[in-house]
């Protein structure tokens, strides 16, 4: 909470009012951009077994916003940062910020395009983090993990730990939710059309 500094001669109850003052932004949800901290520095190989023998240090991270659940409808908004040793926190986790662009329109497939800034709410959002080199485990090297609120003004901040763990729901037998198909189609969709990744 912003603190407030004041001289003592100034009333108490003037100091509350200014404080409670409402925003006349308020009404608007709208964000543009996300900044998303405790991000791993590396990415261990998915396994149903729980063991992983291999990880490669997380090299890109992926924001793909959407007002539905399922994977073939149009996503609202992208985002994409690389990570670097100037995102790297001293916890040894990454902390990066990232512009909220526009979908790419039909036919352009690059996730690195720039679309033109976006700024607005969706009702859902998922986070991929990616290493540089897929080449040997494909899908499986990537991980990626969903909010379970929209994306507004009210996540501008988000924490990776305390989002849903696409890894863990595909352990699940006959998964309901469907979160390997899921992180298929998003691996489909924009790691393998990434020309910075090694495929």
């Amino acid at each position: 909470m912003k603190k407030i500094v004041c001289s003592a001669v100034i009333p108490v109850f003037i100091v509350l009012c200014l404080s409670g003052c409402p925003d006349a932004s308020d009404d608007d949800k709208s964000v543009g951009e996300i900044t998303i901290y405790n991000i791993p520095k590396d990415i261990p190989v998915f396994s149903i077994s729980g063991t992983s023998p291999n990880s490669a240090p997380v090299f890109k991270v992926y924001l793909n916003a959407s007002n539905y659940m399922e994977d073939d409808k149009p996503p609202a908004a992208k985002g994409i940062a690389a990570v670097s040793a100037t995102t790297l926190q001293a916890n040894n986790k990454h902390t990066v910020t990232i512009q909220l662009l526009n979908p790419n329109a039909p036919g352009e497939e690059d996730p690195d395009l720039d679309t033109g800034p976006w700024s607005g709410t969706a009702n859902f959002f998922s986070v991929m983090i990616c290493p540089q080199d897929v080449t040997e485990h494909g899908v499986d090297a990537v991980w990626i993990q969903g909010s379970t609120l929209p994306l507004n003004r009210g996540m501008k901040q988000c924490n990776w730990e305390e989002l849903i763990n696409f890894r863990d729901g595909m352990k699940i037998e006959n998964d309901p939710m469907q979160f390997y198909e899921k992180t298929l189609a998003l691996y489909t969709d924009i790691i393998l059309k990434d020309n910075d990744i090694t495929k």
